[in-house]
């Protein structure tokens, strides 16, 4: 049988999130965003425009955890492919404004699914793994003069469940709240790019 405080191990550490992502505009148009910049002395309102555009993305990744739980789940000291937790998801991230304030600020909306894993608890106790993630963020942008670069970063929160499936005894629902801070490099390549997430996250429920 499972202890709940074992379970607490999962619960309670520091958690990094590597995410291979590959984004597609929602539109075809230019998607520009004209941000207007508070009113000079002459009442003059002056304009920008950025080339932030509204996008889908795809994820792909792995929950690493900085302790271990039985030595079944990544751990920054030991990480294997084929071993859990692996993430897939989608989502829609982009530029967005506060209250008409004139900068303009980085937003994301996603769902990331933990793929099933077989894994044997206590050494004994045979079952699967999975669970679902949703994630919201927002932050700022680093933009660089060739327009094809930038980064994100930015604070938001993690909250969803992992649930251990397959077997009665080892049957459990973990639910989490997670705060997080993270950064998304990103190049663009025309209407695709592809970047890469690394957060950082603590999980307080």
């Amino acid at each position: 049988m499972i202890r709940q405080g074992d379970m607490k191990h999962i619960r309670t550490i520091f958690i990094y999130i590597i995410f291979f992502t590959c984004t597609k505009e929602l539109y075809s148009q230019t998607g520009t965003i004209r941000v207007a910049k508070p009113k000079s002395d002459s009442s003059k309102a002056v304009t920008t425009e950025q080339d932030l555009r509204p996008v889908c993305e795809v994820y792909y990744g792995y929950k690493i955890f900085v302790d271990d739980f039985q030595n079944k789940f990544n751990t920054i000291e030991r990480f294997k492919l084929d071993e859990p937790l692996q993430l897939v998801g989608i989502g829609i991230a982009g530029p967005t404004t506060i209250n008409r304030l004139p900068r303009t600020y980085y937003m994301h909306l996603l769902y990331n699914h933990v793929l099933p894993h077989a894994i044997q608890l206590n050494d004994s106790l045979p079952c699967k793994i999975t669970g679902g993630i949703f994630s919201l963020a927002w932050g700022k942008y680093l933009i660089t003069k060739s327009g094809n670069f930038y980064a994100n970063f930015y604070i938001g929160f993690n909250t969803g469940r992992i649930r251990f499936y397959g077997n009665e005894p080892a049957r459990q629902k973990n639910p989490f709240f997670s705060p997080k801070v993270g950064i998304q490099p990103k190049l663009y390549a025309g209407k695709l790019s592809i970047g890469i997430i690394m957060e950082a996250e603590y999980d307080v429920s």
